[in-house]
């Protein structure tokens, strides 16, 4: 397999992760000064101040930084040893549209 197609699910997946940051500091930020969270909420740790569309987006954000490290570790470990094969290659974006629609749930 070539290294684009290889890599291509890796460098998909950290753009989702991207995407879900991004729309998690615009909405919290948006909640912030809207004024719909009271920054001393944000000071103490536990419970979630954040309304729903932004608590939604923290959510999946920190969702995106859990399993897909492992697949991250084991594309560049497929990718190393040359192992990576068509399966794995579509098995990788079935991965990434799997993160996709959870992230969007």
């Amino acid at each position: 397999m070539t290294t684009f197609a290889v890599l291509a699910p890796l460098l998909a997946q950290a753009f989702v992760t991207f995407l879900l940051m991004f729309g998690m500091v615009v909405t919290r930020r948006r909640a912030v000064m809207d004024k719909q969270v009271d920054p001393k909420d944000l000071a103490l740790r536990g419970g979630n101040p954040w309304p729903p569309r932004a608590a939604q987006f923290g959510d999946a954000y920190q969702n995106s930084l859990e399993l897909p490290v492992v697949f991250y570790a084991l594309v560049i470990i497929g990718f190393v040893t040359k192992e990576a094969d068509i399966v794995f290659v579509v098995l990788s974006w079935l991965f990434v549209l799997c993160r996709i629609v959870q992230g969007y749930i």
